[in-house]
């Protein structure tokens, strides 16, 4: 009985080649590989003939989100040559890694096994020290030196393993590491205790560890396992298609590979055509893009390309070499930014136009395909059903519909592609939503003709088997991923258009899991204006429901909270000397539009808001926007609430200062009731009579701010009754609105300057009619 553990990089062709020879000549009778072993039961699937590159996609469902991961296969990686040549001698292959569920950083990696330690002190230094030494930059250059030069097998497996050890050195890990080398030494202590030849391929960061710890822990007689915590509602793997740009670290995966095409053709022909492949297609791309590439400049690059690789001690130019020499070839000017291919990142907007087409033109197009006996989510059936059910199945061209809501056949239709259009599934276009003809004037939320477009696309199988993560079936599905989108987010505006999205796809009732993600995401929300504009827009939709669905007992829980939190945020607001803010204003409209009686929102909450009001109606630390809109709303109701009569006016208007602050709260809230009650303009007629010349003029612009309120017909009327508590007649009333003959700036200023001359007057014992006689 022998254990062999060879530790590799992923995606690596040289890697690939020594498991496949190493399983070949030790015929093992176990072949045990880090991957996720809860998919050990469906391991068979994988020797369908898919066409590569393919994913093991995991996925589990906590309370708080989905979390989800990838494990890419191609036709390079070591850990696929491992499980066609175990199945080649007969053995028994497994993985044996944790399965996703149990992992202990949940959620934070994109890839099965997240290159953690691509961070740590030791690693970092190591790879320091060695592309200093050997000249190169990166850690992808450095990897490419070391190993991808077509080494004699056992002398790669005895460089990679000393290779492996240094990197890891004495780093203890994680305890993510320390899990999973756990776990995976128990399988190979398992296999072991068989007395069979067993090879176990994995990372090379966890070789050490997994050497260290296999002997001591004893005979395993049960194959391990681990079952998912309670915590978990839902977890499982399927196979997925993948597809070059996706796996290309260039596009933002953090455990993807650089240029994917290259290392295919390294794979399949070795470095030297690989190299004359990279030129030719770097070449085409370039050309293709109208970019100039002479005779001369792709003479000169190949020079360089060879020049570099001779430099280098490469037998055949690598991918490093390849690339170098490009860039100096075809880039005359000085770079603004380091090269693209010396360090693992997306591609910035800094980079060289010629240089991101080069590194573009080695990331192939390779998509792949599931064999069409590949398990499927039950989420993908119901979805096919239901698109032949309505007639939307896509095909090669696009089909374009136009759904009114009002008809009942097109909102069944809207609310499938709605549905498809939440879990962000390709082909399923929502173009806009609008009202024709005499509907425009409606709320855009109410807009009841929507056009789409539909269209097949290779991505939307992939994303169909991985949105199985969150239901079995459409609407579970995609009512979950709204319920996830929503728990995420604290801004008020988008769950304002979560919740509109929610009722165009038919989830008007939002269930006590959407609630819920709405009432943690309210209790983030800090923006008390952004706030009242989404309740605002949700009020407005509960009253008028969405064509044929009443919205205001469903809407009424998600209201009462909204209106709880506003309570809590507009308690805080201070600032008696603030300009008129319509963030304050805005507030207090939310809070009397939810109180007014319309909406079946909770009555403790309404009562508690309107106390609230009335503390700060008179409270001279609040605003006095935000005074006058509460005084404004109380005013309102001052048949429900404690008497404001006009006393009650007269002693809440500040000094003039603040005056036009304060009336621009009090008129956007009650500015029919302020037009139609004599009394209070009488009240704020007697504060304006009572300021001085001086006070008038600084209380002038914000009061101009204020009366904008009024329509030209409410101002008509309210004029007409002012001038009627002076004894003028309706030619005064008509004067008062008349457009003056000059800027009311220039009459300000005039007033002021007269104010100045007349104390320049009196300074002097002199009146102005003394001037004038």
């Amino acid at each position: 009985m022998s254990v062999e553990i060879v530790g590799v990089r992923h995606y690596s062709p040289a890697c690939a080649r020594l498991v496949a020879a190493r399983i070949a000549a030790l015929r093992p009778r176990h072949v045990l590989i880090e991957g996720p072993s809860d998919f050990n039961a469906r391991i068979d699937e994988l020797a369908l003939p898919h066409r590569l590159p393919i994913a093991l996609y995991s996925y589990y469902a906590s309370d708080e989100a989905t979390h989800h991961c990838y494990a890419p296969f191609v036709e390079f990686s070591p850990e696929w040559a491992a499980l066609v040549a175990g199945r080649e001698v007969g053995a028994h292959v497994r993985f044996v890694d944790l399965p996703y569920h149990a992992r202990a950083w949940r959620g934070e990696s994109q890839r099965y096994d997240v290159a953690a330690w691509r961070g740590r002190d030791r690693y970092a230094r190591a790879q320091a020290s060695l592309a200093a030494r050997c000249g190169v930059d990166g850690d992808d250059a450095l990897w490419d030196h070391l190993f991808e030069r077509g080494a004699d097998p056992v002398d790669l497996q005895k460089q990679l393993s000393t290779y492996f050890h240094e990197l890891r050195g004495d780093d203890a890990g994680d305890p993510a590491d320390d899990a999973r080398e756990a776990f995976m030494a128990r399988y190979v202590a398992w296999a072991a205790a068989q007395g069979c030849d067993v090879v176990v391929v994995c990372g090379g960061w966890h070789e050490p560890a997994i050497e260290r710890l296999w002997p001591s822990i004893g005979e395993v007689v049960d194959e391990p396992s681990l079952a998912p915590d309670a915590s978990i509602a839902r977890h499982g793997s399927f196979l997925v298609p993948y597809a070059d740009r996706r796996l290309d670290a260039l596009s933002g995966y953090g455990a993807g590979m650089p240029s994917p095409q290259y290392y295919r053709w390294l794979w399949r022909h070795g470095a030297e055509h690989a190299a004359q492949a990279a030129v030719r297609a770097v070449v085409a791309r370039l050309r293709a893009k109208k970019q100039s590439v002479s005779t001369a400049s792709l003479v000169a690059a190949q020079q360089r390309i060879d020049g570099l690789a001779r430099l280098r001690g490469h037998a055949a130019p690598l991918r490093c070499d390849v690339l170098d020499g490009l860039a100096d070839a075809l880039v005359d000017g000085a770079l603004d930014a380091p090269l693209p291919w010396t360090a693992r990142e997306r591609l910035r907007g800094d980079v060289d136009p010629r240089l991101r087409e080069a590194l573009l033109a080695l990331t192939g197009e390779h998509e792949g395909l599931l064999d069409g006996a590949t398990p499927q989510p039950p989420l993908v059936a119901d979805v096919a059903r239901l698109l032949a059910l309505n007639d939307l199945e896509p095909g090669a061209r696009t089909r374009e519909f136009a759904l009114d809501r009002r008809d009942t056949n097109d909102a069944s239709r809207a609310i499938v592609l709605w549905r498809l259009h939440l879990l962000r599934i390709s082909g399923y276009t929502l173009d806009g939503v609008d009202a024709p003809g005499a509907a425009r004037g409606l709320a855009p939320d109410l807009a009841y003709l929507e056009r789409w477009r539909v269209r097949r696309t290779d991505a939307a199988v992939a994303e169909l088997i991985e949105a199985g993560a969150w239901g079995p079936d459409l609407a579970t599905a995609a009512r979950e991923r709204l319920s996830e989108r929503l728990a995420a987010t604290g801004d008020p505006a988008r769950l304002a258009d979560g919740v509109v999205d929610a009722v165009r796809a038919g989830f008007a009732d939002l269930g006590t899991r959407t609630l819920g993600a709405l009432d943690a995401a309210l209790a983030r929300s800090h923006d008390h204006g952004a706030l009242a504009a989404a309740g605002l827009r949700l009020a407005s939709l509960a009253e008028q429901g969405f064509w044929r669905e009443s919205l205001a007992a469903p809407l009424a829980p998600l209201l009462t909270a909204l209106l709880a939190r506003l309570t809590w945020l507009v308690e805080g607001i201070a600032g008696a000397q603030a300009p008129a803010d319509a963030a304050d204003i805005d507030a207090v409209r939310c809070i009397e539009r939810v109180t007014r009686g319309d909406l079946p929102v909770d009555a403790h909450a309404a009562s508690a808001a309107l106390a609230l009001l009335r503390r700060r109606s008179g409270d001279t630390d609040a605003p006095p926007a935000l005074r006058g809109a509460a005084f404004g709303l109380l005013w309102r109701r001052r048949a429900q609430v404690a008497q404001h009569d006009v006393g009650a006016a007269a002693r809440a208007m500040p000094n003039a200062t603040t005056l036009g602050d304060f009336l621009s709260g009090l008129f956007a809230l009650a500015r029919e009731d302020v037009v139609a009650s004599a009394e209070l303009v009488a009240a704020l007629d007697r504060g304006f009579v009572a300021l001085g010349d001086d006070e008038f003029l600084v209380a002038l612009p914000a009061l101009r701010q204020a009366f904008a309120w009024f329509p030209p017909r409410e101002r008509g009327e309210l004029a007409a009754t002012v001038a009627r508590l002076h004894g003028a007649g309706a030619g005064t009333a008509h004067a008062l609105t008349a457009r003056l003959p000059v800027d009311v700036d220039a009459i300000g200023r005039a007033r002021e300057l007269e104010r100045d001359v007349d104390a320049v007057l009196a300074r002097y014992g002199l009146a102005r009619t003394e001037i004038g006689a």
